[in-house]
């Protein structure tokens, strides 16, 4: 790694900490310096302004090993670091664990919210790779790279992320079977119905930006769902198990 003048001659003032090779760069805020690469000894490394290492930044969890790289990275407004490659394991993190797609904390340590019962794209499955992030003015993120499904949701090669919590976006599921709710709008009590003779199902309810509010486990229909404790507004019901998946809009009055 390299830090250039104005004018593109070389600043042989800056010496930054290196790693075997660098795929991408991201400059945070404060001046920090995010690096990610491979294979070993390390696949992502912060820098402060000056190239010395930022000895608080401790991402010793992604585990480094034989072909194993950090492809793309990027910083969401919070501080929190998407970071986008091939790695299979955590080295501090018991599985469950995340599969080349995951989220930092500002210290490097793994947000274990950040991902779901599928492990991200196509799961434990050595072969693929996430290579490209963006951030989408509403939160959302797009990641492309070498899969066929993110989450036990079928999605090739390109798949659009709620940014809180890492699940598929919503408007972006293929419906199969139908839930209907009723009454909706509502009040507090939901009946959930389904037209799909399998399941169980797991339910779980999501505010505007994707957060997950409540999640009933799973449920085979019709059952009646409680939100007393949410106040008035729009809200999703997502649905998914053994192949299935959607959403249905709910409106609490």
């Amino acid at each position: 790694i390299a830090r250039l003048n104005a004018d593109g001659s070389l600043d042989s003032s800056w010496i930054g900490s290196a790693l075997a090779n660098i795929h991408c760069v991201v400059l945070q805020p404060d001046g920090k310096i995010l690096a990610g690469g491979g294979p070993s000894p390390g696949l992502l490394v912060r820098m402060n302004a000056d190239g010395s290492t930022d000895t608080s930044f401790n991402a010793g969890n992604l585990l480094d090993g034989l072909d194993m790289y950090v492809f793309d990275l990027a910083l969401q407004p919070d501080g929190e670091i998407l970071v986008g490659g091939n790695y299979t394991s955590w080295d501090t993190v018991p599985h469950p664990y995340p599969h080349r797609f995951a989220r930092l904390h500002a210290d490097g340590s793994l947000d274990t919210t950040f991902f779901g019962p599928g492990l991200g794209p196509n799961g434990p499955i050595d072969g693929w790779a996430v290579y490209t992030i963006a951030l989408q003015p509403d939160g959302r993120v797009l990641i492309g790279g070498e899969f066929t499904g993110y989450d036990v949701i079928g999605r090739n090669r390109i798949a659009r992320l709620m940014g809180a919590d890492g699940s598929v976006a919503i408007a972006d599921e293929q419906r199969t079977g139908s839930i209907s709710v009723y009454p909706n709008p509502g009040n507090e009590l939901f009946t959930v119905a389904s037209d799909v003779a399998d399941g169980p199902y797991r339910y779980e309810v999501l505010d505007a930006l994707g957060r997950k509010l409540m999640d009933s486990g799973t449920q085979l229909t019709p059952f009646t769902l409680d939100l007393s404790f949410l106040a008035a507004g729009t809200y999703t019901l997502r649905w998914h198990g053994d192949g299935r998946h959607g959403s249905v809009p709910l409106v609490k009055q």
